[in-house]
């Protein structure tokens, strides 16, 4: 009955070290301190002698793997793992997996399982103060912003939530359909879960805390972040590739590929359509969730990137002579200023939630394109190719901003919080290969 078990099973066991040494001392030292000048080197001064130190921690794990095959088309598989991490405690994961041919044609397969992420050494232990330009009263004027660790007094003082593990539940589903010779089809769907996601939040200051205020000072700076577990987040994906392959004549071989990702990522809501954050009672008591996680840091999870791309890709090979043409369309994008309320539901953010005309929103919608690619080969003897072509051929770029409030003074003229696929243009390019 267990003929053709598989069986894999092993141990783990690891060590992460995360370190910091101080600058020197001209990057961070602040030698005119009546005059209150800026200290240290802009934008990025050097680490402070207050941030230097040595963080390691150990994990240990344990693992097993089963795969039997029930039938000759029946596969049924489950896997079990067990970390320790010295910092963070025990965890315990599973994961299920079944698939089922019918033939040579249909293969239909499932999974569920569940993961656990420790904050990396970096989020726990990074701290760095930089210079940011802010916008006042139409000036760019710096401003020192500091990321401080979640154990930090300026954490404790604003009300920061200590970092703990992400934990996440997955199932995905699909087939492979193969109904004619050369002639495949792939369907996948996904759902994940993610509880406790980490984020870094937005600048906060002092607000008239004297104690909070010192703390930054001696940090040379005017305001902080932090890491922290803020959200909960679904995502649900569709992928689906169709490829047809063919060889006629005897010399021609013709290939051509359809590929596409829909997927709909969104920050988890409450029964009144409002996003649920994680977060202490000192930031809910002095109003400042807008800095902990805002409207804006939220469009960045769920429209900020394409919910869509789709590829063609048509390869055909003659003889010495071959040519590759694809076309690839991304999906729309938005920007969201984080200084406007968010509408009664914040999952209406896409599609003409808002008007972007209105002088008073910086709120931006980027409009869907296609972008080509052609490359042309051919074999000029067995071992050496010539190819020559064109990345984004016709030269495609995403939307400028229509808002001057967007462009940081004319510098930013293209997106640099939203992007589809780059503002760098036509790419031409030439090559050689050889092969051996």
């Amino acid at each position: 009955m267990l003929s053709g078990l598989n069986v894999a099973f092993g141990a783990e066991f690891r060590i992460d070290g995360f370190g910091i040494r101080a600058g020197e001392e001209a990057s961070w030292k602040n030698y005119d301190v009546p005059s209150n000048a800026l200290a240290g080197a802009q934008v990025f001064s050097g680490f402070l002698p207050a941030n230097e130190g040595d963080h390691t921690r150990n994990c240990i794990g344990i693992y097993a793997d089963l795969e039997q095959d029930l039938t000759e088309d029946l596969l049924v598989g489950a896997a079990l793992r067990f970390e320790n991490y010295s910092d963070f405690g025990s965890t315990f994961n599973w994961k299920g997996v079944a698939r089922y041919k019918i033939r040579d044609v249909l293969t239909l397969r499932a999974s569920a399982s569940t993961g656990f992420r420790a904050p990396s050494m970096q989020q726990r232990f990074y701290a760095k103060t930089n210079t940011l330009f802010v916008s006042q009263g139409g000036t760019l004027v710096p401003v020192e912003s500091g990321t401080f660790p979640n154990n930090s007094l300026p954490a404790e003082i604003l009300g920061i939530p200590e970092l703990k593990e992400e934990t996440s539940l997955s199932y995905t589903a699909g087939f492979t359909l193969r109904p004619a010779s050369g002639l495949e089809l792939s369907v996948d769907a996904y759902q994940i879960d993610i509880d406790d996601r980490i984020v870094l939040t937005n600048n906060f200051t002092d607000n008239g805390d004297t104690l909070l205020k010192m703390q930054l000072a001696a940090a040379n700076a005017g305001q902080a972040n932090f890491f922290t577990n803020a959200i909960d987040t679904r995502a649900r994906g569709l992928e689906a590739v169709l490829s047809y392959s063919h060889r006629f004549a005897g010399r021609h071989d013709f290939r051509f590929t359809l590929a596409g990702t829909w997927i709909d990522n969104e920050v988890k809501k409450d029964e009144n359509g409002n996003p649920i954050i994680h977060a202490s009672e000192t930031l809910i008591r002095t109003g400042q969730i807008g800095r902990y996680f805002n409207r804006e840091d939220q469009s960045r999870i769920e429209v900020a990137n394409p919910k869509s791309k789709i590829s063609g890709t048509l390869n055909y090979k003659v003889n010495r002579f071959g040519v590759m043409l694809r076309a690839v369309h991304f999906g729309e994008v938005v920007y969201l200023d984080p200084t406007i309320n968010p509408a009664a539901n914040p999952s209406t953010y896409p599609a003409n939630a808002f008007n972007n005309n209105q002088p008073e929103t910086l709120d931006q919608t980027f409009s869907a394109k296609a972008v080509f690619d052609l490359a042309l080969s051919y074999r000029i003897v067995d071992a050496l190719t010539l190819t020559v072509g064109a990345n984004n051929l016709f030269d495609t770029y995403q939307d400028r901003h229509a808002h001057s409030g967007n462009m940081s003074s004319g510098r930013f003229v293209y997106s640099r919080r939203v992007q589809q696929f780059g503002f760098n243009g036509r790419y031409v390019f030439a090559r050689l290969k050889f092969d051996l």
